[in-house]
């Protein structure tokens, strides 16, 4: 499993400096993250996408910023439906697990 950077999980830290970094972090465990963070609901349309990992940073951005990064990052589709965000598409390329 991926992790992210720092001493403690990063959602614990993330009222006080609104920095996020993950290192080869599953995507469903990104969306766990960002739920708590965001306090918005994601989920994945197709299950097959949550073993993606991501590598990324984000200090401060809003969340469909960061959505939208992620979703172009595996060639997904975000989209809102409702209060819910929903990522589409079909399973990350060997590269990305």
């Amino acid at each position: 499993m991926g992790s992210w950077c720092g001493c403690c999980d990063p959602d614990e830290l993330f009222w006080l400096n609104q920095n996020l970094e993950f290192r080869q972090t599953e995507l469903i465990e990104v969306i766990r993250i960002l739920s708590r963070c965001y306090h918005v609901s994601i989920r994945l349309e197709n299950e097959e996408i949550r073993w993606c990992r991501l590598t990324a940073s984000f200090s401060g951005e809003p969340v469909d910023l960061i959505l939208q990064v992620i979703a172009d990052t595996f060639n997904l589709t975000l989209e809102k439906e409702d209060e819910t965000y929903v990522f589409k598409g079909n399973e990350c390329s060997e590269a990305s697990r």
